[in-house]
């Protein structure tokens, strides 16, 4: 993970923070976040700096509802971009039916798969080979790809030719791609091992 998506984590997590807090709770110090989400204080107003500028105040902290706005501005999360799935399986069809991505700024507007079966347009689900039209039609920037292994590579070929700018990797390969395109790669064999390895210590 680059330093950019470190940063960007870090910013996600205080949005989350700032969205949990109850509504009589109306500024909030670097500190506190700090505390709050193990962060080093330092970095957090540092964080929070580049974000907000000066708008934190002495002894009461930055308003709640003035950071929640800057860092959804700031992450992007208040502009739509449209997004597709490739793989109709469970994880994909998970995914494609969760409602949370819209409070993100996320639109998945379609699935796709290379099993007919799989397939039906009522339900947003389209055969892959509509993959290119479809993205070049609705200009979406994110990919998501849930199919096995050994298609993610094509998958991920034919995204990026047709203007996808971002991938969201669910399956075990590792994607070659160029520069220009954003891969996020979600191993959650890498995660389960951590798990076992803190259970066992």
């Amino acid at each position: 993970m680059n330093k950019s998506q470190v940063l960007i984590k870090r910013l996600c997590a205080y949005l989350h923070y700032l969205k949990q807090l109850p509504p009589e709770i109306t500024a909030v110090s670097a500190t506190t976040i700090a505390s709050e989400l193990g962060y080093g204080d330092v970095q957090v107003r540092k964080d929070l700096a580049a974000v907000a500028g000066g708008g934190g105040r002495p002894k009461t902290g930055y308003p709640v509802g003035m950071l929640t706005s800057q860092l959804v501005k700031y992450l992007g999360f208040d502009r739509k971009t449209a997004a597709v799935i490739v793989g109709a399986g469970r994880l994909g069809m998970a995914l494609y039916e969760y409602g949370g991505f819209s409070e993100y700024g996320i639109e998945i507007v379609a699935a796709f798969d290379k099993n007919p079966e799989k397939c039906d347009p009522s339900k947003g689900v389209f055969p892959e080979e509509e993959l290119i039209g479809f993205c070049e039609s609705r200009n979406v920037k994110i990919g998501i790809i849930t199919v096995p292994a050994e298609q993610a590579q094509s998958v991920c070929d034919r995204l990026t030719g047709c203007g996808v700018r971002s991938i969201w990797n669910f399956s075990a390969a590792y994607l070659r791609h160029n520069g220009s395109v954003t891969v996020f790669n979600e191993n959650m064999a890498a995660s389960l091992a951590a798990l076992l390895i803190n259970k066992s210590e």
